[in-house]
């Protein structure tokens, strides 16, 4: 996991694993994952909600699934929808 995502994550009151299982559950349950194909580019996101969310995060070029849930941890933190 990079370490800015690492750091934020314990800023915001996160204590626990950052491996991608213990990511996934911190998730609230309804939150997808989803790998979707537009034209040639292929975008892979966690949506937090229904399809067609505005809460959803796309994996960046060279970022592991880790690193994604993280950043959606953090987002979701942010808009009050997540506690620590």
């Amino acid at each position: 996991m990079q370490k800015k995502i690492r750091d934020k994550l314990i800023k915001i009151g996160y204590t626990g694993k950052t491996d991608l299982e213990t990511l996934l559950d911190v998730l609230p349950k309804k939150t997808e994952i989803i790998i979707s194909q537009l034209t040639n580019k292929r975008e892979f996101y966690l949506d937090y909600g229904l399809r067609g969310s505005e809460i959803c995060v796309e994996i960046n070029e060279n970022e592991s699934l880790a690193d994604t849930a993280g950043r959606l941890i953090i987002l979701l933190h942010e808009k009050n929808l997540i506690k620590f």
